[in-house]
């Protein structure tokens, strides 16, 4: 029996912001001003100890960007980002629910 391969891994979680609002760039007229590099930033690692990840699917919720206001007046209650299944090389499928990124860092003073 093949023992399954299991070491160290990262699942990551990335925000692009392609399109920022007051600067959409040309959309290909000529002599306007090319479009703007996307923002990319990391929002959330996943550690984990199961080896090589081979196949993730994903499922967001679906009132997942209304403001915490909008959710019952709970501070607590944003739902979550969503579920991801993740299978990787130990032989085994995992179902992680994600937290809303905005919920794991305090906001940067305005």
């Amino acid at each position: 029996m093949d023992v399954p391969f299991v070491e160290n891994g990262l699942i990551q979680l990335w925000r692009v912001d392609t399109c920022r609002r007051g600067n959409r760039g040309s959309g290909g007229v000529a002599g306007a001003p090319p479009h703007p590099s996307p923002s990319v930033s990391l929002v959330l690692g996943i550690g984990h100890q199961y080896g090589c990840v081979r196949a993730l699917r994903w499922c967001p919720t679906r009132d997942v960007w209304r403001g915490i206001d909008e959710v019952d007046n709970d501070k607590y209650a944003r739902p979550p980002l969503g579920l991801l299944a993740v299978g990787c090389s130990d032989g085994y499928v995992r179902i992680m629910c994600l937290p809303h990124p905005s919920d794991l860092v305090p906001s940067s003073p305005s």
